[in-house]
This record gives structure tokens, sequence and C-alpha cells, in this order.
């Protein structure tokens, strides 16, 4: 790649499928500054191949990464039954949380439950959402969402509980962008209010 008559120059080997940001490239040309080149509509990608120090970046040796979002969501809390799809003014909970994650603009968003009859009435949601859904272990939380995101081929994954109407957009967007740029394993968001 070329920006400003400079090539994009990696700064050490990288593996296949391995994440390309900020941090393991440079350019050519020292004293252009690359934070404030179009590069951010292009980084962080995977790369499709073994990639040498030194080699020039070009796109054909790049893939996007896919990112999804899932929301974790089971009908039979003890506290408060079906919490997830009792209607706040005229939206159930969760369809609430559908339309804030929505607006990240991240393409797969997931419902995922467990494989108990109750939770079929989310399927039912999903798809009047245009969302995809998926049913998985009941007890192990972990696991369910693993294998949804096994399933659609994730990269990386956002989690977020579905009786969280007022999920923020806002932080998700940061948290995935300081995710990708610091090529983190595991990101989360804390002393946060509720909801």
């Amino acid at each position: 790649m070329t920006f400003k008559n400079s090539n994009v120059i990696l700064k050490k080997t990288i593996k296949k499928n391995e994440l390309v940001n900020f941090s393991k490239i440079q350019l050519s040309n020292k004293n252009i500054n690359l934070n404030k080149l179009n590069l951010l509509k292009v980084l962080p990608m995977k790369a499709n191949k073994d990639l040498k120090k030194g080699e020039i970046l070009k796109l054909k040796f790049l893939k996007k990464i896919n990112i999804g979002l899932i929301i974790s969501c089971r009908l039979n809390s003890t506290r408060l039954p079906r919490k997830a799809i009792i209607k706040l003014g005229k939206t159930t909970s969760i369809e609430r949380c559908i339309n804030q994650v929505k607006q990240t603009g991240i393409k797969c968003i997931i419902i995922a439950t467990s494989k108990k009859k109750e939770n079929l009435v989310l399927k039912k949601i999903a798809k009047r959402n245009n969302i995809n859904f998926f049913m998985g272990s009941d007890k192990n939380l972990v696991l369910r969402n693993l294998q949804a995101a096994n399933k659609y081929n994730l990269d990386h994954l956002i989690r977020v509980t579905g009786d969280s109407p007022l999920i923020s957009y806002e932080l998700i967007s940061e948290l995935i962008s300081n995710h990708l740029k610091r090529d983190s394993d595991y990101s989360y968001n804390d002393n946060l209010p509720l909801g």
C-alpha cells in the first residue's frame, strides 16, 4: 500500500490470520504521521498469508476481520422470569437492546440462548429484527458463546446481556476500537451503571 508517496512496511513478521494494525506497520517516509492517514479506514485487518518483516504491505495480503455481537439471553430467571421479553412501553427489553447494538454498525448480531423450549420465543424476536439466532448449552454460558462464535466464523465477539435495554452503542464502539488497536485478547468495561 502506498499513502502520500510512502510505502507501508511491516515492522515485524506476521503469521497468516494474525491481526495487522498500526503497531505492526511503519511508513518508508518517516516524516509522515501514520495517525493522520486514511489507514484508519483500512486497518485493522487479518493477514491472509504469512508476511515477512520489511515487506511492503499490499491490500491483497489482507482480509476483513469478522466481528460479531452476541446477546446472551435465557428466559428462566428465578428472580424475574422472562425479564428479557417484559415490555418497556411498546417494546420488549431485548428488542431495546437489539436496537441499541444495531447502531454500532456490526453486521453479525446473534441472540444466543439455551436449548430449552421456553426460549424459542427469542427465535421469533431474532427473525422479526433480522438478526441471527443460536441455541446451545443451558449451564455453560462461555461454551454457548464460543459455539455461536464458531458457527458464525467470528474473529472477535462482543457479549452483552439481553436484559440490558439501555446498553450504550457508543461505549461498545469505543471498546471495539481500543480492543483492535491494542491487539487485545480480551477487553471489558467496568465501573459503569448497569443497564
